[in-house]
């Protein structure tokens, strides 16, 4: 679209399908994948957050160089 070769709605259609298609792309690999863990949600959510914190602090090995 922005060396004039397709218009501004083909484009958009196109970014559309490819995102889309990406997107699958995505979920089917992760799918594969036995060891992660899904949280339902999004991370701006303050229980989601909390959730993932606890998940962390279980697996994590504590670090004394981090300040609380």
């Amino acid at each position: 679209m922005l060396s004039g070769e397709m218009a501004r709605e083909d484009a958009m259609r196109e970014t559309k399908t490819a995102t889309r298609r990406y997107a699958k792309r995505q979920v089917t690999w992760f799918r594969r994948e036995k060891d992660i863990e899904w949280f339902d949600g999004l991370g701006d959510d303050p229980k989601i957050q909390q959730s993932v914190s606890a998940w962390l602090a279980k697996r994590l090995p504590a670090r004394p160089d981090r300040l609380e």
